[in-house]
């Protein structure tokens, strides 16, 4: 199987994995935002609680959730043994 083809099948197998961009970013959808400060949100992802800086995210708030575009470096960071750590080479 080559690069391609290993690639799309572990991005069908992210749970909430809507998006890998070319700027190396991955979006989360339906995130619930916990607690906010004016630097910082408090979220769940993946059954973990984080709290992701809003100088280093995108965020689209909809009514009870919201779409937090994350940098593919702060996932490692906050989830450094987590499944999205099989992109590092991309």
């Amino acid at each position: 199987m080559n690069h391609k083809a290993n690639l799309n099948k572990v991005k069908s197998q992210l749970t909430r994995f809507i998006s890998f961009r070319r700027e190396r970013e991955i979006v989360f959808k339906d995130i619930k935002i916990y607690y906010e400060t004016d630097s910082a949100i408090l979220v769940e992802l993946e059954d973990q609680s984080v709290w992701l800086p809003k100088a280093e995210i995108k965020i689209e708030k909809q009514k009870k959730s919201a779409t937090i575009t994350v940098p593919f470096w702060l996932v490692k960071k906050k989830f450094p043994a987590h499944k999205y750590k099989q992109f590092s080479n991309i």
